[in-house]
C-alpha cells in the first residue's frame, strides 16, 4: 500500500509510479463502499436504479478518495520537506 510511503516520508518516487502502485488497493476500497451501500439500500427496498447508481457513485467516492489522498499527502510532503521525484533515466 502506497499510503504507508506517505507515514515512512518516502515520497521520492515519481507520483504516478505511487498512484499506479495504489490503484489495486482503491479498487479494493471502492469495491468495498459498492458493498456497504448497497447493502443497506437493498436492505430498504430501494429501486434496482438507485442501487446501481449509488453503487456507481460509492465507487467512484471511495477510489477517488483514496487516490486523491495519496497524491494531496505526497505532495504536502514533498513541499515540507523541499523535495521531488528524483529524474528518471533521460
Amino acid at each position: 500500500m502506497c499510503l504507508a510511503a506517505l507515514i515512512d516520508g518516502d515520497t521520492g518516487r515519481p507520483l504516478r509510479e505511487l498512484v499506479r502502485e495504489e490503484i489495486v488497493d482503491a479498487t479494493a476500497t471502492g469495491l468495498l463502499a459498492v458493498t456497504l451501500v448497497v447493502a443497506v439500500l437493498g436492505a430498504q427496498g430501494a429501486a434496482t436504479g438507485t442501487l446501481v447508481a449509488s453503487g456507481a457513485a460509492a465507487f467512484a467516492l471511495g477510489f477517488g478518495a483514496q487516490l486523491l489522498l495519496l497524491v494531496v499527502g505526497a505532495t504536502l510532503l514533498r513541499r515540507r520537506n523541499g523535495t521531488g521525484p528524483e529524474p528518471g533515466p533521460a
